[in-house]
């Protein structure tokens, strides 16, 4: 029964007595949020980043300007043209953050931060904004809202490699993390066939080099065959 911060819950009643008799109230609207949070929201067009705290309406903006950065660059790629709104629920401190998250172990908890979760269905973008990679993470989740929409109800079927690699190649701010470590499975033979990367797993390690792997094959693909095809390829999964 997950449903992510930011997500828009519309509810209505149905009340019905012994005679049979049927009320219905009007459909109402109601967001979910953490409520012990002063939130408070900045708005582009379909984006709503929601934040709260002093001092980080800066940075509630710069995740607001890479969003609509991404989708303006990523939107015409992929073939789409959003018309739902998106909200992007930004956090100052992990501890928030992890309150919002899905449940994971004690054991993964301890090992993983996560800094940014996309949930399609519910068009809600969840992101860390105290660390210094925020425009790049913000980017690259927003990227993954788009890439579910041009696929539809089929991105299960899109593997993870095509996936993440859409989602770095539209990255604004990218690190040159997935390159190294793509240059390093190269070195050392790591690499891995692309139908064995329908699924990342194994070591951390592995899953940056399906990273870097994914986003060196969508720049192959676009410099080969140009980026009218992308568009056509995840129109193929739908």
């Amino acid at each position: 029964g997950y449903r992510p911060p930011g997500t828009l819950i519309r509810y209505s009643y149905e009340i019905r007595d012994k005679a049979g008799r049927v009320v219905r109230t009007p459909e109402k609207q109601h967001l979910y949020l953490d409520e012990s949070l002063d939130w408070v929201s900045v708005s582009e067009g379909l984006l709503t980043v929601y934040y709260y705290g002093d001092f980080v309406e800066k940075r509630a903006r710069t995740v607001l300007e890479a969003s609509q950065e991404t989708m303006d660059n990523m939107g015409n790629l992929l073939g789409i043209l959003p018309t739902d709104p998106i909200r992007i629920i930004s956090y100052s401190n992990y501890r928030d953050m992890s309150r919002g998250l899905p449940f994971r172990s004690q054991a993964v908890r301890e090992e993983l931060e996560t800094q940014g979760q996309a949930w399609a269905r519910e068009r809600v973008l969840l992101v860390l904004s105290s660390g210094t990679t925020v425009t790049g993470i913000a980017s690259h989740e927003f990227t993954h809202i788009l890439v579910a929409e041009a696929a539809g109800r089929f991105i299960a079927n899109v593997p993870s490699w095509l996936n993440e690699g859409l989602a770095e190649f539209g990255n604004v701010d990218p690190t040159p993390v997935y390159d190294r470590a793509l240059a390093y499975a190269v070195y050392t033979r790591r690499l891995k066939p692309l139908w064995q990367m329908h699924d990342f797993g194994g070591q951390p390690d592995d899953i940056l080099i399906g990273y870097g792997q994914g986003l060196s094959v969508i720049r192959y693909l676009i410099a080969f065959y140009g980026e009218e095809k992308i568009a056509e390829l995840l129109e193929e999964f739908r």
